[in-house]
C-alpha cells in the first residue's frame, strides 16, 4: 500500500506564500510528543464499539490543539483475513496517519471540541466561540502527496454552540496528487466566525467504503491561500474530489 500524505489548512484566498504563519489559527499542528494523553488509538476487533482515547495539548504547547484537546477514534468494520493490525490512527513528528490491515475496511474519526476527556461523544459548544476567518481564512486546504486509492471523508463543523451545523462529505480518486481547496462556502447555515467544534471523519461509507486506505495528514492551521480558489481548478479535476451534500443535523 502506498502511503497517501496530506497537508490540511484552512486558508484565505489573498495570497499566494502560505506567509504569516505567526497569525494563523492554529487547528491541530500534530506536534506535541509531550501531551498528556494517548497519541495513537487501535481497533482489532469487529465489534460496532469503536476504540477512542483523548489526546490533550501540553501547557507549553497550549495553542498547538484548539480548544486543548484532540480526539481520536476509530472502529474495526470488516476484517476478512484475521488482520492481526486492524485499523490504527496516530500522532507523531508533526502529522496525523491512519492505516488499515490487508483487506480491512475501518473508519476514523478526529474531534476537537475542547477539554471534555470524551473520545467518543462531541461537545458541540465544546469550543465556545472560535473564528476561523481571522485574516481572511474561507477554505480548508488539502494537500495529497502521494495515493493510490479513493475514499471518502466528511467535515462537520458546528458554530453558535451546537445550534447550528453542516456536514460537506467528498470523494477523493486514487492514484492522484496535487492541492484542493474545500471551501467554507461549501457548508451552509454555518457561520465560521463562530465554530464550537469540528468533526473529521475518514470514511463515510460504513463498511461499503474502500478498504486497505493508509494515509498521513499535516498540520491543519489559517494561513493565507493562492489568490483566488480557482486558481485550484486544474488541481480539483485532477484530484478527482467530488463534493456531495449530506442532510443538515
Amino acid at each position: 500500500m502506498e502511503i497517501a500524505k496530506y497537508g490540511l489548512y484552512t486558508a484565505l484566498a489573498t495570497s499566494l506564500a502560505f506567509a504569516s504563519q505567526a497569525n494563523a489559527v492554529v487547528i491541530d499542528d500534530f506536534d506535541n510528543p509531550d501531551a498528556v494523553g494517548v497519541n495513537w488509538v487501535q481497533d482489532t476487533t469487529v465489534d460496532g464499539i469503536g476504540s477512542g482515547n483523548p489526546d490533550r495539548a501540553t501547557y507549553d504547547d497550549p495553542l498547538g490543539i484548539i480548544g486543548g484537546e484532540r480526539d481520536l477514534w476509530v472502529n474495526l468494520l470488516d476484517d476478512p483475513f484475521g488482520s492481526l493490525t486492524g485499523v490504527a490512527l496516530s500522532v507523531a513528528a508533526g502529522s496525523l496517519s491512519y492505516g488499515t490491515g490487508s483487506g480491512v475496511v475501518a473508519e476514523g474519526k478526529i474531534q476537537y471540541d475542547g477539554n471534555d476527556s470524551d473520545a467518543v461523544n462531541i461537545d458541540t459548544a465544546g469550543l465556545g466561540s472560535v473564528d476561523l476567518t481571522l485574516n481572511g481564512g474561507d477554505a480548508f486546504l488539502l494537500d495529497v502527496i502521494n495515493t493510490d486509492l479513493g475514499f471518502t471523508f466528511g467535515v462537520q463543523v458546528w458554530s453558535a454552540l451546537g445550534a447550528e451545523t453542516d456536514t460537506v462529505v467528498y470523494t477523493a480518486s486514487g492514484a492522484t496528487t496535487g492541492l484542493a481547496a474545500l471551501s467554507f462556502s461549501d457548508f451552509v447555515g454555518v457561520d465560521f466566525t463562530d465554530v464550537s467544534a469540528i468533526e473529521f471523519t475518514i470514511n463515510t461509507l460504513g463498511e461499503a467504503g474502500q478498504a486497505d486506505i493508509d494515509f498521513s495528514i499535516g498540520s491543519v492551521v489559517s494561513v493565507p491561500e493562492p489568490a483566488s480558489i480557482a486558481f485550484f481548478g486544474a488541481g480539483l479535476l485532477g484530484l478527482g474530489l467530488l463534493r456531495r451534500r449530506k442532510s443538515q443535523l
